[in-house]
């Protein structure tokens, strides 16, 4: 059963517990050890300087939106933030991204392996539009490309795509599995109109499973070979992070979907 959550808008005031709740919520992921290395405090720390010098700048951004969910504290201290999501709405052109050879120009606190975030962020970010620039009609029914080129011809993109990405969705450890996560993609859908739109998520195959229960299909999958980044060490091989895009519709569990 859903804890009794309440969500609203994030505000500067919640950096330190959206930096905390992303920090916790991502050291499961195997990615997370090749961007911030092995050394948990350290990592830690590393985390919540790159939340800290980002998210600000998210929270006065217009084309993004910054959630949270939060718990009342029985010791009286007030409510307590649990979870957080973010939206970001594209529109018009993709716009020019720096190479991943380029990574350490992107701004990454000390601690991240630039070169290695560069090129994951650069691979994502080309999926995210690969996805939706690749969406195309024929007699009336949407095709899925099965695989990314990201040469996609010029007629099958009649307009620049406008579209909505989620771009994060974290919940504290201990409170994972009680449908905070899918409390916050349905208020989400709620708030801001998603069930008109074509909506994008790029995640980790922990989390594939979540949204393919709420109506998003596969749309391709960001492979990185662990082994050219040292993964060989410790018998790492290749990473695989999918992609999936939902067609507008309202927000509902998808009867017969059968986890993976």
């Amino acid at each position: 059963m859903t804890p009794p959550i309440h969500i609203s808008m994030a505000t500067p005031s919640d950096m330190d517990a959206i930096a905390t709740t992303i920090s916790r919520a991502m050291a499961a992921d195997l990615i997370d050890v090749f961007q911030f290395g092995t050394n948990h405090e350290r990592a830690m720390a590393t985390k919540r300087a790159l939340c800290r010098a980002t998210y600000p700048a998210s929270l006065q951004d217009p084309a993004t939106r910054v959630f949270k969910a939060t718990l009342r504290n029985d010791e009286g201290d007030g409510p307590v933030v649990v979870a957080f999501a973010s939206l970001t709405f594209y529109s018009g052109e993709r716009p020019p991204q720096l190479p991943p050879s380029n990574g350490g120009e992107r701004g990454f606190p000390e601690g991240m392996d630039a070169a290695f975030c560069g090129m994951y962020y650069a691979r994502m970010a080309e999926a995210r539009w690969g996805a939706v620039e690749g969406r195309r009609h024929v007699e009336g029914e949407v095709v899925l490309p099965s695989c990314f080129t990201f040469a996609v011809p010029a007629s099958l993109t009649t307009r620049p795509p406008s579209f909505p990405a989620w771009s994060a969705l974290h919940v504290l450890p201990e409170y994972q599995r009680q449908g905070i996560g899918t409390a916050l993609l349905a208020w989400g859908f709620e708030t801001f109109g998603l069930e008109r739109e074509l909506v994008y998520i790029g995640t980790q195959m922990r989390g594939r499973n979540l949204y393919r229960r709420y109506g998003w299909v596969d749309a391709g999958f960001v492979d990185v070979d662990l082994r050219e980044w040292g993964g060989q060490l410790r018998g790492y091989g290749i990473h695989r992070s999918p992609v999936l895009l939902r067609e507008p519709g309202r927000f509902v569990r998808v009867e017969g979907v059968v986890d993976e």
